[in-house]
């Protein structure tokens, strides 16, 4: 399993920072999880390949939201 930190899935993405965080505050995508102590956060790649298939379909607003708390589901799970 590997993890990206946030320049990592800006660029994946083709979001600004501000933008990703955004859409995290507002539901739209997934938060990060801590990486260890302190204050080191990421995500797991497979989560963002996810998100990025929603993207590729035309997936609404809606459709982001429902991936994201999907994703969030998944990870108590495992």
């Amino acid at each position: 399993m590997q993890f990206l930190r946030i320049s990592d899935v800006v660029k994946r993405m083709g979001r600004c920072q501000s933008q990703v965080y955004k859409e995290v505050k507002r539901g739209q995508f997934p938060a990060p999880v801590s990486l260890g102590t302190g204050r080191i956060r990421g995500w797991e790649e497979g989560e963002i390949d996810r998100m990025i298939k929603v993207l590729l379909r035309g997936g609404s607003v809606e459709d982001r939201m429902a991936e994201s708390r999907q994703i969030e589901k998944d990870r108590m799970v495992t």
